[in-house]
């Protein structure tokens, strides 16, 4: 019985959530290319040689993984993932203000915040509130 209602909770997910996940999902996926992208010595700002690039690298990776980690948890109604979730995305968004900002700066800061936002309002669904 309590698959069943687990189940029926699945094809349930709000808007809302549903939207988050995706955003989540493609700045796991942007995070994992700029670190490819990186790695190949393809960015001129950065030197190709040296530690600062790999430590990026890394750091792109870890994020992607971080990132894919939690909107797996959220979509399987993770209460802890949530909480952990807004923490990041507030991280992130403030990190990605705090050097040069560019045009893909901007675009990740309003996924995350976007994210966030849509995560708070859907929060109900994700930590079992009940709505009587």
């Amino acid at each position: 019985m309590k698959n069943q209602r687990h189940e029926g909770s699945k094809k349930t997910i709000p808007a809302s959530i549903q939207i988050a996940l995706i955003l989540i999902t493609i700045q796991a996926i942007y995070w994992l290319v700029f670190a490819i992208v990186l790695s190949l010595g393809w960015v001129q700002s950065i030197p190709a040689s040296g530690t600062t690039r790999w430590i990026m690298v890394l750091l792109g990776l870890a994020c992607s993984l971080i990132l894919a980690g939690t909107a797996l948890l959220l979509s399987m109604r993770k209460p802890l993932a949530y909480y952990f979730a807004l923490i990041l995305m507030i991280l992130i968004a403030g990190f990605s203000i705090m050097d040069q900002t560019g045009w893909m700066d901007i675009l990740s800061l309003l996924m995350n915040i976007s994210a966030l936002i849509l995560l708070i309002k859907g929060r109900g669904w994700i930590i079992h509130e009940s709505k009587e």
